[in-house]
């Protein structure tokens, strides 16, 4: 089943008039930034509850904002500590207006309408807030609330992939073995690879990059191999796209066996939500799995 992906973002543009240490024709602006839809928070895990994640804002986070001359303009959050909601910090000059922003920063970015993303193939999973290494938001609007405040929505422009897997019962494996890895392939479209898409034109989504690589296959690698006996919740981060009644090809490696088989898609992957793979010993028998010794 799908279900929303809470990934939000609470940024507060709260100001304060002309930079201290900067120049006298800039300004200093604190933006203060929300999901287009659903609460507050943003890219470090910090509470799951029925089948929702909620998402903090982390230390050190970072978004880029256009607008006016301002272009690519730095804005740093200021919390010491991780919280759903966050004040970004930054200076544009004293006549910019911030029109369009992005998360994370890239100091590459020079183009509005090419804002670069990179969702890798070999993805490590170490635990929940493994994700936020690979969120990615745009604004959808900014508007100003006082002469250097302004308040922000943003979208999550990635989808996420959700496995649960507890393979304890599952025939040929034993209960000491560790869960290693999982891969999934697509014969729909491409999941992973390099990506871009306009902060002007965020309802076409991710678009794949001239001449860099995209692939059709994701793999997911447990940095703790728990043992097949604890009940796994893994997450990944893939590009949204078109599976509907694409078949999907799906493996479960264990320090000594490897589970296969393949199985039909019934949704596609949508940006802003997760899709929930349950991977257990009834549904793996279902589907035909295969155990192969490695």
């Amino acid at each position: 089943m799908k279900n929303r992906l809470l990934l939000l973002a609470a940024v507060s543009l709260l100001a304060a008039g002309c930079s201290k240490n900067g120049s006298a024709d800039m300004r200093v602006v604190r933006i203060t930034a929300s999901a287009e839809t659903s609460p507050d928070s943003r890219s470090q895990i910090g509470e799951i509850s029925s089948g929702e994640l909620f998402m903090e804002w982390s230390v050190g986070d970072r978004i880029g904002v256009f607008g006016g001359s301002a272009s690519n303009a730095v804005m740093a959050n200021t919390a010491t500590v991780p919280s759903y909601q966050a004040v970004f910090q930054g200076e544009i000059g004293l006549s910019d207006v911030p029109a369009y922003a992005y998360y994370p920063y890239d100091e590459t970015v020079t183009d509005i309408s090419s804002v670069p993303v990179s969702i890798p193939q070999d993805q490590e999973y170490v635990n929940v807030t493994s994700v936020s290494e690979y969120d990615v938001k745009a604004s959808v609007s900014i508007s100003q609330t006082s002469e250097n405040e302004y308040v922000m929505k943003l979208r999550q422009m990635a989808s996420m992939l959700r496995f649960e897997v507890d393979i304890d019962e599952v025939e040929g494996i034993s209960p000491d073995e560790k869960v290693m890895s999982i891969t999934l392939e697509s014969t729909g479209d491409p999941v992973t690879g390099e990506w871009l898409y306009s902060l002007t034109d965020l309802d076409a989504g991710l678009r794949m990059a001239s001449g860099t690589s995209v692939s059709n296959a994701l793999n997911l690698t447990f940095y703790h191999t728990p043992e097949v006996t604890d009940i796994i919740t893994a997450y990944a981060v893939v590009a949204p796209g078109s599976h509907k009644d694409k078949d999907f090809s799906i493996s479960i490696r264990t320090d000594r066996h490897e589970i296969s088989f393949v199985t039909r898609s019934l949704v596609d992957f949508n940006a802003g939500k997760f899709l929930t793979f349950p991977l257990n010993a009834s549904v793996l028998q279902n589907n035909d799995a295969v155990v192969t010794q490695l």
